[in-house]
């Protein structure tokens, strides 16, 4: 954090939230804080810098975290609870089973088939 902890205002700069995009946002990210008008913020604002937000796709040049999520497009408003998703019910046995093999494992395929 740049600035006050106090500060009114607040610049957010992320880099990487593509991971493919990571190199070019660090690049750009490093040497905008190295500049030195940035000593002189107006004492209502602060910056937080988040570097490579996902060092996953930065390390494996993806545009998706580990888990294939989309940090840009895949995010919930938790603020505005949880998406309703009425077919989820259906599939929940096939797709979150107990036991990586048996018959727990057998039922999940056959009712994905």
């Amino acid at each position: 954090l740049l600035g006050r902890r106090d500060a009114r205002k607040l610049i957010v700069l992320i880099s990487g939230t593509h991971g493919v995009e990571g190199p070019f946002g660090s690049t750009c990210q490093t040497d905008w804080l190295g500049q030195k008008n940035l000593r002189r913020l107006p004492d209502d604002m602060a910056i937080l810098a988040i570097h490579l937000i996902d060092p996953w796709g930065t390390a494996w040049s993806r545009r998706v975290n580990e888990d294939n999520v989309d940090l840009n497009r895949n995010f919930i408003d938790w603020s505005a609870g949880a998406p309703v998703n009425n077919g989820y019910a259906g599939l929940h046995d096939a797709v979150a089973y107990r036991e990586w093999a048996g018959p727990d494992r057998t039922a999940a395929d056959e009712k994905l088939a």
